[in-house]
């Protein structure tokens, strides 16, 4: 748009959405941006796509959201003396609730059920928001105000004409005509009054009705993807989450997933729109599955039918669970069926069982040391064959035959009509669904979109797409036209009109009366949560600062810095800080503990100045090397902004962090080379062609290259826990990865974690006998594990000698 079209409608695409796949087992997140080519995904603070959807709310911690909740074994909450977690029942919304004493499922009631569901789901968008917002900060955008409103400062980038500018553009110029005859030169002199005469006039006019651009911070909008299934009682108390999580009303689209499916594969299939085609997708999720048949062009989408079922591969779960209650029942005569605990364990390996026997024939769901009533430990091995997954299959595979055909029926057309079928979700890729779908629509099935990130990008795509006009259609039409001769993929979005329109819910269920009570509730949780993480804070600084002390006395450096005599006592205080931390107490603040750390360093100063002067050397030695780093960074930047297009640019950009990340962390820059190699597994994580073995098998060694780079970087740095769930990362690709068990078991040692050191050094020696530093590595920690049992033995002698 050029200068002079000051008064024409504002882009109303947004400038920035977040769209959420409210997923029952997983939840996955995306951003875009109104310049951007296609939606990016956000990785949680573990790097991963995917963050399990459970919330838990123990006793004496802030509410804990994902992957972390697996520490918990037994939610807590003293809201309510009951711990809540996402059951993945989205039929009736239904919350495990367990009573920590006994044991038990409590079912909620109705009122006392959707208030859990939403503070559960508010707690879980407000950390889902927060990786969105740390990855995508808020974009600055332009706004207009009247002559009234208060003044506002003009983005640099702006494009605006001020008074200095025309007086520059004016001398300029007059230097030109210099060089023109003197008559021109007055000729053009009375032209240019006469014109300037009549702009200061226009001006005036405009004055009153011409907006200014300015700098406002738009809030991004938010579009969740729930199952189609859902009600609109559902879908509003998805949208009251939202706001008690937060985010405004206004900036709240609830969609369903069928039509974000459709959205993301008619943005992302442009090139091949030449002719209309008539698409199916179908969604076999985890406790859901839907069916949508559309008519695809260019820049319209007609939505033919929609069918959806709340069942989905859970339900086989279930059934495979049933059959190893039964088996349990008739051979160790024990009942777990009203066991929560060890039911979650049975199925978490029957899911596996599951995923195995897309494969193989036949396996055995295995699940160790299952306790029973009598406190007995019981060993569960189920023989289960595909046959048996065809039987635990039978109520999916019926309702999506029923459903296929419903939607078949519903658009009016015949399965020789379709000219696609797209399957997604995890439940496409079972065998006897996949048959059965086959025959159902009579065509070989595709499975071309990444199934697992669909719904959370297509939802972005409609948040950024969701409000047009005649000028935004304009704006993106034309760079769409501009783009279509030289591009092969779809590398821009375009506007698209969708009928019949998208049925989004714009409201709750709540009164206003009642969600500012539950935004109280929601303030008093957060201050609840807030508490306990300064506690935490407080006491890891002061661990953190103790052990690290304790390190850098061990330094050579330190030990020439510091007298002996003065290198003990420090050491004796130390221990002495470490006792008093291991006594617990439950009235200890966080005022506590952080005066405890200002008082070990007040003696530090006062007493032991040797180790301040060691510790500002060392300290300008580190800020050489940081500005050394910054100019490496600064030459890196340039690389950073350009975006791969394609899986082989993917791969090649990879590679290039990869390397990055190699020096690095042979300099010891060790915080920075993680860096470098989860902007590698970013790359990787894009790359979806799984039909191309030599592609898929780049992928899989850089990511395990990188894993184990950023385990041993973490080690470096004594990030313990971050450095055992990459090597876990390994695992999960290659199994017999022996250096993945030995970082693990190196991890585990620094967590003081031995048993689990020596069980994963031991998996490593057997994978690769040879490695005489494994077996070092093992003596080490068998030395430390008994060090630490002689530790504790004198300190419950301490503690109880006068009992």
């Amino acid at each position: 748009l050029n200068r002079d079209q000051k008064q024409t409608k504002p882009r109303t695409m947004a400038s920035q959405c977040y769209g959420i796949d409210l997923g029952d087992l997983n939840f996955r997140q995306c951003a875009m941006t109104y310049s951007q080519q296609v939606p990016s995904i956000v990785r949680n603070s573990l790097s991963n796509e995917k963050t399990p959807a459970v919330v838990c709310l123990p006793e004496c911690s802030e509410r804990i959201v994902g992957d972390d909740t697996k520490l918990f074994s037994a939610p807590r909450a003293t809201v309510n003396r009951f711990g809540l977690a996402l059951a993945g029942e989205t039929e009736s919304l239904a919350f495990r609730t367990t009573d920590d004493k006994k044991g038990i499922i409590v079912q909620l009631d109705d009122q006392e059920q959707t208030v859990a569901f939403v503070h559960v789901l508010a707690a879980a968008l407000k950390t889902l928001l927060g990786y969105c917002r740390l990855s995508h900060p808020p974009t600055t955008t332009t706004a207009s105000s009247s002559p009234s409103s208060p003044a506002t400062t003009t983005p640099p980038n702006t494009t605006t004409t001020t008074d200095n500018e025309k007086k520059e553009q004016d001398q300029q110029q007059a230097d030109g005509e210099e060089k023109k005859t003197e008559e021109e030169q007055q000729k053009q002199q009375q032209e240019g009054e006469e014109e300037a005469a009549t702009k200061k006039q226009k001006t005036e006019q405009q004055e009153e009705t011409t907006t200014e651009t300015t700098t406002t911070t738009e809030e991004p909008t938010v579009v969740v993807s729930v199952p189609a299934h859902f009600t609109d009682q559902q879908r509003g108390s998805v949208f009251d989450a939202c706001c008690i999580a937060g985010v405004p009303s206004s900036c709240i689209q609830i969609i369903g997933s069928p039509y974000a499916n459709i959205l993301y594969l008619q943005q992302t299939q442009y090139q091949d729109l030449e002719k209309p085609q008539t698409v199916a997708i179908v969604d076999v999720g985890h406790s859901q599955a839907s069916v949508i048949i559309a008519k695809v062009e260019k820049l319209a989408i007609n939505v033919l039918a929609t069918q959806s079922i709340p069942t989905g591969a859970n339900s086989i779960d279930k059934a495979m669970v049933q059959g190893c209650i039964e088996h349990l029942k008739s051979k160790n005569k024990a009942d777990f069926s009203s066991k929560p605990k060890q039911l979650a364990r049975i199925e978490r390996d029957c899911r596996k069982t599951k995923e195995t026997l897309s494969m193989l024939e036949k396996t055995q769901v295995q699940c160790e040391c299952l306790i029973d009533d009598n406190g007995a430990e019981i060993d569960l091995f189920f023989d289960v064959t595909r046959s048996d997954l065809n039987r635990f299959a039978e109520t999916l595979v019926t309702q999506l035959n029923d459903a296929s055909q419903k939607a078949v029926s519903s658009a009016g057309i015949s399965v020789d009509d379709i000219d696609r079928v797209e399957v997604i979700g995890g439940g496409g890729r079972i065998p006897i669904v996949r048959d059965t779908l086959e025959k159902v629509w009579g065509k070989s099935i595709s499975q071309t979109l990444d199934g697992s990130m669909t719904s959370s990008q297509g939802a972005s795509l409609y948040g950024v797409l969701r409000k047009t006009n005649d000028d935004t259609k304009r704006i993106v039409n034309s760079i769409v036209s501009k783009a279509d001769a030289a591009r092969t993929v779809s590398q821009t979005i375009h506007h698209v009109d969708i009928e019949p329109a998208v049925p989004v819910t714009t409201e709750g269920t709540m009164t206003q009366e009642e969600l500012d009570k539950q935004i109280e509730t929601e303030k008093a949780l957060q201050a609840r949560d807030d508490g306990y993480l300064a506690l935490a804070n407080a006491r890891n600084c002061l661990e953190e600062f103790v052990f690290g002390m304790k390190d850098k006395l061990q330094t050579e450096n330190m030990k020439k810095a510091l007298p002996a005599e003065k290198l003990s006592s420090l050491s004796s205080a130390l221990d002495d800080i470490e006792t008093w931390w291991y006594q617990e107490d439950e009235k200890r603040s966080a005022d506590d503990w952080t005066q405890k750390l200002n008082d070990i360093r007040k003696t530090i100063e006062e007493w032991y100045p040797e180790v301040g002067a060691q510790l500002q050397k060392e300290k300008e030695e580190r800020e050489q090397r940081d500005k050394e780093l910054a100019e490496a960074a600064r030459k890196a930047q340039a690389e950073e902004k350009k975006e791969p297009r394609t899986d082989q640019e993917r791969i090649k950009f990879a590679t290039e962090r990869k390397e990055q990340g190699n020096k690095l962390f042979k300099e010891q820059h060790y915080q920075e080379c993680m860096t470098r190699y989860v902007q590698a597994l970013g790359y990787l994580g894009e790359v979806y062609n799984q039909e191309d073995e030599e592609l898929k098998k780049q992928k899989d060694e850089l990511s395990v290259s990188c894993y184990l780079n950023i385990a041993a970087a973490a080690i470096k740095e004594g990030i313990f826990k971050k450095a055992v769930d990459n090597c876990k990362k390994v695992v999960e690709i290659k199994k017999d990865n022996a250096k993945a068990y030995f970082r693990m078991g190196q991890a585990h040692s620094g967590l003081q974690e031995y048993k689990e050191a020596l069980v994963a050094l031991k998996k490593a020696q057997e994978l690769s006998p040879d490695d005489k530093l494994i077996t070092k590595e093992i003596n080490l920690v068998t030395k430390k594990q008994t060090a630490q049992k002689e530790k504790d033995n004198k300190m419950y002698a301490k503690m109880f000698g006068g009992v």
